[in-house]
């Protein structure tokens, strides 16, 4: 053009890269923007069975239509031609066919939606109704757990029950002959010190050379209460005697020691220590032991002094 300004080079570098910043914002914005599709996530289930393999030997898919953003969507259709990951389930969402075969109903995969499509994903409906998958049978055997432990208490404190783990006894899975040897499957050790109040955690099992837990932690509980230290003296009695014997005990009257739950036993008559005419008969030894026949609620560790007792027979007529 007449008079016009020329472009240069410089000009047209300038307005290419103008359209450069345009588009790539016009894609960015889009890409921002919410959509509805189809997706499919390709996946191999783990899970631990009793008895069998804990990863499925068939790749499982599930379709469903979500809404995301297009860059999920787009990162989704890509991810779909990637290796399978690997998505762990529950047993209790595993269902058992017939010989290798299991399966998932919708119901149980749609737990693990965020699992195969991300956090960020919405669910408009699952496409996939049932999830078939093989776990085939595999070499175990079922061992018992050993709790290791070193456990200490406050004074006046002490386990009113046993110290139980839960599962009590585990699968151990590999080779035959690696499994006979194994008789059981030990704890790291718990340290508790100066113990106040109920005992409750979890604990890792210690692994297994070449071998496979079906759980690698276990949990464990030990109720614990505050005692008190008491001391009752209470009169012996014979039981079970015939109504032609007449016995004396010697001494007539046992010292009982208890541990009781705090705050302790307050009624003596509670406690009865008694001997057993039977034993005593059966025994000819003229020794009895005695034993507490009515032990009230709340104890926990009791002794009786003395054990033995002289049982007379006064009468027999």
């Amino acid at each position: 053009m007449a008079g016009g300004r020329k472009f240069t080079s410089k000009d047209y570098l300038a307005l290419g890269l103008s359209l450069l910043l345009a588009c790539a914002a016009w894609f960015v914005h889009n890409l921002s923007l919410s959509y509805s599709g189809l997706s499919q996530c390709s996946f191999i289930v783990q899970c631990e069975l009793d008895g069998r393999a804990n990863v499925s030997s068939t790749v499982s898919e599930v379709v469903a239509r979500l809404e995301m953003s297009g860059f999920d969507l787009a990162a989704s259709k890509y991810a779909s031609h990637r290796k399978p990951r690997r998505v762990e389930v529950s047993p209790e969402d595993v269902h058992y066919m017939h010989g290798d075969v299991f399966y998932m109903a919708k119901d149980d995969f749609s737990k693990y939606f965020h699992d195969f499509f991300g956090t960020d994903a919405k669910l408009e409906y699952f496409v996939t109704d049932t999830l078939f998958l093989n776990f085939p049978e595999t070499d175990n055997r079922k061992v018992p757990v050993r709790l290791l432990s070193s456990i200490s208490f406050k004074p006046q404190y002490m386990a009113s029950g046993d110290l139980r783990v839960t599962p009590d006894s585990v699968y151990v899975y590999g080779k035959k002959d690696l499994l006979e040897s194994v008789e059981f499957v030990a704890t790291e050790m718990i340290d508790y010190y100066d113990v106040s109040s109920d005992l409750y955690g979890e604990v890792e099992l210690k692994p297994l050379r070449d071998l496979r837990l079906s759980t690698s932690k276990v949990q464990f509980t030990m109720p614990v209460v505050r005692y008190v230290e008491q001391e009752f003296s209470v009169a012996v009695n014979a039981v079970n005697v015939p109504g032609n014997i007449e016995i004396q005990v010697i001494p007539a009257v046992a010292k009982v020691r208890m541990k009781t739950v705090f705050p302790g036993v307050s009624d003596a008559s509670e406690i009865q220590v008694s001997v057993d005419y039977a034993e005593f008969e059966a025994g000819r030894s003229g020794k009895c032991l005695a034993e507490l026949s009515i032990l009230p609620d709340g104890v926990l560790e009791y002794s009786v002094e003395p054990q033995v007792f002289e049982c007379i027979i006064r009468n027999d007529y």
